[in-house]
């Protein structure tokens, strides 16, 4: 089966909506095959064809899963791209670079798309654009009745074909192409509907919601795919809408008895303040089954959302963490007990670990992400590819089916993280009593005079400071030639009044909370100018890359 094929299975028993209210718009699923049957000839009249890569340079919108199910029936392949830039995001230099790797027939692009970067990509490079607002003008689109009377023949799709390049988010450099084949799309949502019915007490998925971008690989699949397979009924929106009002996000939520909603560590601590100041009976979330990913959960968003989420009828089994990424098609595993396991361990720098039975300052608290999927086999390896045993740190492994052949393009990376299909993921984690704890990404890890720091844990304790926004802090490792040595630098994004300067105090409360909490004694902690703590489309911080910014003197402080 392909994604096609389970659209027009799921068309002969159900018609699910998709709603949209953002954009004030209702589709049923045979209104998006229609549109999708009016896209591919669209995209034949254009010269796509089998195999050709068709950029999708969009928010999230009511046109993108039809502009999917459209290019498949080409037996193109998407590539979903980053539509946003941020304030060192420069989006025609971004473009040219995928473009050099996957050479583009054609990109498609929003209506309010700035024109000087389409024309600078054009010129340069020869990228053919195409506005949204404008595929349809000169187009004689056949119609029987209401009905699109779809001309094209199509190909028939392999399961070895490519359906998606599935660009990484760039958390430690340029981005990497991991290709998604129609097999491995279909082994993950076949995982993600029984991981879904196991570790949800037996449910199905019949109603699901999504505000994660498009582009990324969990927006991808749980926002758009999943439902497509599973035929439910679909509430999207873009991460801003949801980020203006996050209690309106649940109160949809509510009104549709939504099954199913994938979040992230920082989105659902940042939702916490405004559903607080809702009635507990406006709401009821007893249906509702939140799984959060795609960054480290920490254990205080954990008790936070049990509280908070609890209050309006969510029960503890309701919360899940899942645990993935692009190169894997996304999950590899999830929470599969009554209650998410949050421990207390001493980890030596070794690499050994103990339980420990209470909390001290030498112990950290984790957040286990669960047990494997069916079909996925997860092993912990030290540098020399041994498989190492229980309560020993190491670099995660992942062998399943959803595991990506490779990087488009790119020999080098594909070697250097896959071993036959046996992916080496960059995280660090361990195993204990059956679960898998993630610890830290191992280019993250910064080790200080023999210590390794995980700048996750740093930044969540800085974060719970009034004085600093959620998401606003980052710990970096800078070298410092003079010293020969590397030193520590926490940089906190500032939004205060013009009179108000990020002074001494500040710094003093910031540097007791870290050493209280960790042991940790940071000497350089800077204010820098909004926009500078440099995140990735999932929201992950680009350490590497803002460190490497700092070191050249390229981030703007605030005094």
């Amino acid at each position: 089966m392909n994604i096609l094929e389970a659209v027009a299975e799921n068309l002969k028993t159900r018609n699910p909506t998709w709603r949209y209210p953002e954009e004030s718009v209702e589709w049923t699923l045979s209104e998006i095959d229609m549109q999708a049957k009016a896209y591919a000839m669209r995209l034949e009249a254009l010269a796509v064809k089998k195999g050709d890569r068709v950029g999708l340079l969009l928010d999230n919108c009511a046109e993108y899963a039809p502009l999917l199910l459209g290019a498949w029936r080409l037996n193109a392949i998407a590539v979903p791209l980053r539509p946003k830039p941020g304030k060192y995001f420069d989006l025609a230099e971004y473009l040219c670079t995928v473009h050099d790797i996957c050479k583009f027939q054609t990109i498609i692009v929003a209506a309010d798309a700035d024109p000087i970067t389409v024309d600078r990509c054009s010129q340069a490079f020869g990228i053919s654009f195409i506005f949204l607002s404008e595929i349809f003008v000169n187009m004689n689109i056949p119609m029987a009745g209401n009905e699109v009377t779809c001309n094209v023949v199509g190909t028939s799709i392999l399961p070895g074909d490519t359906a998606i390049i599935q660009f990484s988010s760039g958390t430690t450099g340029s981005p990497k192409g991991a290709v998604v084949t129609h097999a491995m799309m279909i082994a993950q949502l076949e995982q993600i509907n029984r991981g879904v019915a196991s570790g949800c007490n037996g449910s199905i998925v019949t109603s699901s919601a999504s505000w994660l971008p498009f582009n990324h690989d969990m927006g991808l699949f749980i926002g758009l795919l999943n439902p497509l397979f599973a035929g439910s009924d679909n509430l999207l929106a873009s991460p801003r809408y949801y980020m203006f009002k996050p209690h309106r996000w649940f109160q949809m939520m509510h009104k549709y008895e939504t099954t199913l909603h994938f979040t992230t560590n920082t989105a659902l601590s940042g939702s916490f303040k405004s559903l607080s100041k809702l009635d507990p009976g406006s709401l009821n979330l007893s249906q509702l089954y939140v799984y959060i990913g795609a960054e480290k959960v920490m254990p205080a968003v954990v008790r936070s959302a049990y509280r908070i989420l609890g209050a309006f009828g969510m029960g503890k089994r309701n919360l899940r963490i899942g645990y993935g990424m692009a190169e894997n098609t996304l999950g590899a595993a999830s929470t599969n007990k009554k209650e998410i396991s949050i421990r207390n361990f001493i980890i030596s720098e070794d690499g050994s670990i103990q339980l420990a039975s209470t909390a001290s300052s030498a112990t950290t608290e984790v957040v286990a992400i669960g047990e494997p999927h069916t079909g996925t086999r997860i092993t912990i390896r030290d540098d020399k590819e041994n498989e190492l045993p229980e309560l020993r740190l190491g670099q995660i492994n992942i062998e399943s089916p959803c595991v990506m052949g490779g990087y488009y393009q790119n020999i080098a990376a594909t070697q250097n993280s896959l071993v036959g299909r046996r992916l080496k993921t960059g995280d660090m984690g361990f195993f204990y009593d059956k679960e898998f704890y993630y610890h830290s990404r191992k280019d993250d890890l910064l080790v200080i005079g023999g210590k390794n720091i995980v700048p996750d844990e740093i930044e969540a304790q800085v974060e719970t400071i009034p004085f600093v926004r959620p998401t606003c802090a980052v710990l970096v490792g800078v070298n410092e030639p003079s010293k020969n040595e590397m030193q520590l630098r926490l940089l906190v994004e500032v939004k205060l009044p013009l009179k108000t300067m990020f002074g001494l105090e500040h710094r003093k409360q910031i540097q007791q909370k870290v050493f209280e909490s960790s042991g940790l004694l940071i000497q350089s902690i800077q204010a820098c100018e909004i926009g500078s703590v440099e995140k990735t489309s999932s929201g992950k911080k680009r350490r590497k890359i803002i460190a490497q910014r700092l070191a050249r003197d390229e981030i703007n402080m605030v005094n």
